[in-house]
């Protein structure tokens, strides 16, 4: 089994931003969660019936026989999981149990792969941590395959113009890699709507906070929706980067700043 401080990786201000717009964030988890848990017991339900679906096969110990509805209370609420049957007797998922016993830590791996990018090896990882056991490279494809479509679907989403407050940060983050540990800034954007919601907006790894990376990240809000008409105000930190990327983006929306540093 891996260790699990080589993913915690996510910064204490993610954490910080997390509190204070929770709702948003914990949607986006709590689909992150339901897919990976559900396919973590389709891959528990393989390795007990020796076989994966419509694999015609003589060492094929039982067959699946459909689904059943059960809910789990998780960090991110009440998730209702699709629970695979077989036909001959019950499978005490070892899935759920370890999910129970480490709840914690596999939370805290999922929020990482919702903010640090959807990986095979991350996914690999939790998979391992709730089987107790390696899965094949084939079933972590498939797996990292829809988990990374839902990302898309996120970044990619059509944004409504209807924030009257935005605030911008870059968030540092490091992540061990094979040839040692790696620091870079996560841009993030979340706003507050005119009804008061607070939302999360999209956030975007980036090499560095230059105005390039700023001005693309907003650039890409700017074309999904978010024109900036109902803003009233822009916040900031003292990114140098940032400040020449809002002239080009938003030019006429006022922004308050710590000094350019």
């Amino acid at each position: 089994m891996r260790t699990l401080h080589s993913y915690r990786s996510v910064h204490e201000k993610i954490k910080e931003f997390y509190r204070f717009f929770p709702e948003h964030v914990e949607a986006g988890m709590r689909r992150s969660a339901k897919q990976l848990i559900e396919e973590a017991l389709k891959a528990e339900v393989a390795l007990v019936v020796d076989a994966e679906p419509y694999e015609r096969t003589p060492k094929r110990k039982a067959s699946r026989n459909g689904y059943y509805m059960r809910q789990l209370i998780t960090q991110y609420g009440l998730l209702s999981l699709r629970m695979p049957r077989i036909r001959a007797g019950k499978v005490r998922f070892q899935t759920i149990l370890r999910y129970r016993r480490y709840s914690g830590e596999i939370e805290e791996l999922i929020r990482g792969l919702f903010f640090g990018g959807v990986s095979t090896r991350k996914v690999g990882v939790v998979l391992e941590y709730l089987l107790d056991t390696r899965v094949s490279p084939q079933t972590v494809s498939r797996i990292t395959q829809k988990l990374d479509r839902e990302v898309r679907i996120f970044h990619t989403r059509a944004l409504g113009d209807d924030y009257q407050y935005l605030f911008l940060d870059g968030i540092v983050q490091s992540e061990r890699a094979a040839d040692g540990a790696m620091r870079g800034p996560l841009l993030v954007a979340y706003g507050i709507t005119h009804d008061g919601r607070r939302e999360v907006i999209d956030y975007m790894k980036a090499k560095a906070e230059s105005e390039a990376a700023w001005e693309g990240f907003l650039e890409d809000l700017y074309r999904r929706g978010l024109t900036g008409k109902r803003l009233k105000l822009v916040v900031a930190d003292g990114a140098c980067g940032l400040w020449g990327a809002m002239e080009r983006v938003y030019p006429r929306v006022r922004l308050s700043s710590f000094l350019c540093k």
